[in-house]
């Protein structure tokens, strides 16, 4: 389901993700994705770009479920979240027990 909310929100929303980061929240204030995670927003973060033969780039982009500290430490000041992302090395892998990176 997750997938499919992060394909129809630019569309929903008239909106556009942004690199290196976007976050998404469902409610405000956010609330668990699913009962059984303790996460509370979407991180898209960039991972790799290419440029297609008309000269447009397309970015490939990483999602990453977010604790709320988090998804308010990326939404403050993207260069703390990227560098707490960088420090925690925490795979890019979904893993539903991972510490936050937020201490």
């Amino acid at each position: 389901q997750l997938l499919l909310d992060l394909a129809a929100y630019p569309i929903q929303h008239e909106a556009v993700f942004q690199v290196p980061v976007t976050v998404i929240t469902k409610a405000d204030p956010p609330q668990p994705l699913h009962p059984s995670v303790p996460f509370t927003a979407t991180a898209l973060l960039a991972d790799k770009d290419f440029r297609r033969t008309d000269g447009k780039i397309v970015n490939l982009l990483c999602v990453m479920p977010a604790y709320r500290a988090e998804a308010a430490l990326a939404l403050q000041f993207i260069p703390d979240f990227l560098n707490a992302l960088d420090r925690s090395g925490v795979s890019r892998i979904f893993a539903p027990n991972r510490p936050s990176l937020v201490t």
